[in-house]
């Protein structure tokens, strides 16, 4: 097998099976045949963070076929590694070790730890698993950082990766999870579990300090809505590298408008200071030329965004004025909230999304909204659009009107005068008889 993995090289060139196919006594069928079965096999599997688990059997079953299908399927086989406890550490240590042209396809680890059990085997994956030049991405699952060992942040300044993935994981504090971005140098976290303060002996989650992080350029972070109006009153973020951050809110059990009041609490002041760290982002990408854009969003789980604030610029030379968008989806009653926020970081919008509203639901919004449009700091405001990306493809639209432009015209005279609504009724996407979306 060492001699067929001599074939692998940087390059990452797939290693054939001739060798064996030439001392085989039986009618063998051409090795291109083989190669193209595994590697269609290997398809299934898929890239990214989370392959395919179907996938992955498969070719495991492909690598216990005969020896001459091993050295393709372990090829595709190790480009994501899953390790779940410490005899599953020592197995994939003795292959990289007897096959060592194998660590360059190494991508991807997956740890996944069991509650409750001994995990500290974790600290030993970086001092095990070395010479993973390829290296890209790390995923924990369940890791309990509240119990990691004395030197785990130092064994894994080891690795370097791209991104870091931390899910269902137990924090105390955001430095246990802060200081191990800056081990790794990782350039996105996605941080999808809610830090636990009962959990640290102070009763605090401390200060969210990523200042010193150069290479972090984007942040998800999954957090409850009373975590984020109290994190947010002394955090720290890098400006020079940040470019994206998104904040998924907890969901809480109920409708949307259950939500929406539990969102209020505390909102203008949580607000501000999400709208500032846009403005923070967009002062530096001012500077910047090249950069493409920065985005700040706030939303309810995955797919129910409230707010997105982004700058962008168009070309490689000199920047252009950048455009902000705020963009309120599911929950209308909290507009008012936002752009009051907004107006209180000294934040500029060049274009705004509004969301769909009629009166039904709206009908107190009206003036509100226009009221903080024509607020002076939202003097360079330049158009204002309609959301489109609803999923319920009825639109409501209130009697007269042709579209949801004409009516904004109708509800909003003042903003309207300033021709920041830009829309020709025959052709309107938002028009009464427009086709669904």
């Amino acid at each position: 097998m060492t001699t067929m993995m001599t074939n692998l090289d940087k390059s990452k060139s797939f290693p054939t099976s001739s060798t064996f196919a030439k001392h085989s006594e039986l009618p063998q069928l051409p090795v291109e045949v083989w190669e193209i079965v595994i590697d269609c096999v290997a398809m299934e599997v898929g890239h990214g963070m989370f392959p395919n688990r179907a996938g992955r059997e498969q070719l495991v079953a492909c690598s216990l076929v005969c020896q001459s299908w091993v050295p393709r399927s372990l090829f595709h086989l190790y480009e994501h590694l899953e390790i779940n406890t410490a005899d599953s550490l020592e197995h994939i240590t003795y292959r990289l070790f007897t096959v060592r042209e194998l660590c360059i396809r190494v991508e991807t680890i997956l740890v996944k730890c069991t509650p409750g059990t001994d995990q500290s085997w974790v600290s030993l994956i970086p001092l095990r698993l070395t010479g993973l030049t390829n290296l890209k991405s790390l995923l924990m699952h369940r890791f309990d950082f509240t119990k990691k060992t004395p030197n785990f942040y130092e064994v894994y300044r080891l690795y370097h990766v791209e991104r870091l993935s931390l899910v269902d994981v137990t924090y105390s504090r955001y430095a246990q999870v802060t200081q191990l971005v800056s081990a790794t140098c990782a350039k996105l976290l996605i941080l999808n579990s809610n830090v636990q303060t009962r959990l640290s002996p102070s009763a605090n989650p401390g200060r969210l300090l990523l200042g010193h992080l150069s290479n972090l350029t984007r942040l998800h972070l999954q957090i409850t809505w009373e975590d984020l109006c109290t994190v947010s009153n002394d955090w720290i973020f890098y400006y020079p590298s940040i470019r994206i951050v998104a904040f998924k809110i907890q969901e809480t059990q109920g409708s949307n408008e259950d939500s929406g009041r539990f969102l209020a609490k505390d909102s203008t002041a949580a607000w501000q200071r999400v709208a500032a760290l846009f403005r923070g982002i967009c002062l530096v990408e001012e500077e910047a030329v090249g950069k493409t854009h920065c985005v700040v969003s706030v939303g309810l789980g995955i797919s129910k965004p409230i707010c997105q604030m982004t700058s962008a610029y168009v070309g490689v030379g000199r920047p252009v004025p950048y455009i902000h968008l705020l963009s309120l989806g599911e929950i209308p009653e909290l507009a008012p909230c936002v752009l009051e926020g907004l107006v209180s970081s000294r934040c500029r919008l060049h274009e705004i999304i509004l969301p769909r509203l009629h009166d039904e639901n709206a009908s107190h919004l009206w003036k509100t909204i226009e009221d903080w449009l024509l607020n002076p700091h939202f003097d360079k405001l330049e158009r204002c659009t309609i959301a489109t990306d609803i999923e319920d493809a009825s639109l409501v639209i209130d009697e007269p009107f042709a579209c949801l432009h004409e009516e904004y015209k109708k509800r909003m005279p003042r903003i309207a005068s300033k021709g920041v609504f830009d829309c020709t009724p025959d052709d309107c996407t938002l028009g009464r008889n427009a086709p669904a979306l």
